[in-house]
């Protein structure tokens, strides 16, 4: 874009402040002429509003910032492989990194592809531009050559039979959907296998972060009418003030309508009871046909125990370690494998294999 604004002589000069933040060599590759190297800028918003909540600066898809250049991606692999399970924005970070300090690099993906939750949300209007991230981790994998497979679960005697070096996990987590709401005879959805289209659908947020904002927006483009009940003060409180405001503005648009501080107490026969977080009064909400609970998650860890029986050095990344947001998966992902020792590849101990529950962002 930037190459077109100068060719049509409507500026002398484009600057770029978060493109460079994604990828601080944006020019000396594009002038190498290899622009599909560049990391994307996908417009997450992530370093402004660590900026304005005065703190260190970050990036969703960069988590080198901050870090020392000699530490980045130092050579200690050769002649050793490396085994990732699951294709979600961690994985993907860290079998590129991994590729990059030597390692033969292979990753498993039980569906058919790759991109985790962040591909699931840029199904979403307002989060497109996710898809570019994905687009380039794509590319990444195809230019250090890393083995790919989709549509294949891991089999820990496989795995085994080729003894990997390095074993990582990054299967993510689970939404949890049973809450203490009375629910008895009302269709329930997690936020992935909801149907695109229906009738009234309510969706009730007990974390008051991203996903709740973004499951609400998508179901405006298909049910005809999206109900969102937040416990927090206002949808996405939780988030930075640029995402929270530009989201709910997107939900305003697409007509979903808005309760915030309350709790969903029961939904009996379509009538959803609500109270109020501080004691206040709350309408019946009629006509209900559907709930989706965003209440957190659990960490998907179905084979660190059996591996660990088996001998194999296990490390949890993103979400399958702690379920997080994008940003913290990727740099946990980019962490772990920086950790990795020059004089033994299996670094660390692997993390206590006792599920970890939080609030799922996105």
């Amino acid at each position: 874009m930037a190459e077109e604004i100068l060719a049509a002589g409507d500026a002398d000069l484009v600057g770029m402040v978060r493109a460079n933040i994604a990828d601080p060599r944006l020019l000396p590759k594009s002038m190498a002429d290899a622009p599909k190297t560049v990391r994307p800028c996908i417009g997450a918003n992530v370093c402004i509003n660590a900026l304005l909540d005065h703190k260190t600066l970050t990036c969703m898809v960069n988590p080198e910032l901050g870090r020392p250049l000699s530490t980045i991606d130092r050579p200690i692999g050769a002649a050793r492989s490396a085994l990732l399970i699951g294709a979600g924005p961690a994985g993907l970070e860290a079998a590129r990194r991994l590729a990059l300090r030597g390692f033969s690099t292979r990753l498993i993906e039980a569906r058919d592809r790759v991109g985790g939750q962040m591909e699931r949300w840029s199904q979403t209007p307002s989060r497109q531009e996710f898809l570019k991230a994905v687009r380039w981790w794509e590319d990444e994998l195809e230019r250090l050559g890393i083995d790919v497979a989709l549509e294949t679960t891991a089999d820990v005697a496989e795995i085994m039979r080729h003894r990997p070096s390095v074993v990582m996990l990054a299967t993510g987590s689970t939404p949890i959907v049973q809450g203490s709401a009375d629910l008895a005879g009302t269709p329930v959805f997690g936020p992935y296998d909801v149907p695109a289209s229906g009738g009234h659908v309510l969706v009730q947020d007990e974390i008051g972060r991203l996903s709740a904002m973004l499951t609400a927006e998508r179901l405006a483009a298909g049910w005809r009418r999206v109900t969102l009940v937040t416990s927090a003060m206002h949808p996405g409180e939780g988030e930075g003030v640029t995402t929270a405001y530009t989201l709910l503005r997107a939900l305003g648009r697409a007509g979903v309508e808005i309760v915030d501080r309350s709790k969903l107490v029961s939904v009996r026969d379509g009538r959803a009871v609500l109270s109020g977080v501080f004691d206040e009064a709350r309408p019946v909400i009629e006509g209900v046909d559907a709930v989706v609970p965003l209440l957190g998650a659990v960490s998907h860890i179905p084979l660190a125990a059996e591996l660990q029986a088996a001998g194999a050095t296990v490390h949890r990344i993103g979400d399958a370690k702690l379920p997080r947001d994008v940003t913290a998966a990727v740099k946990d992902a980019a962490d772990t494998v920086w950790s990795l020792d020059v004089h033994n590849s299996a670094g660390t101990p692997s993390e206590s294999l006792s599920h970890s529950v939080a609030a799922t962002l996105s």
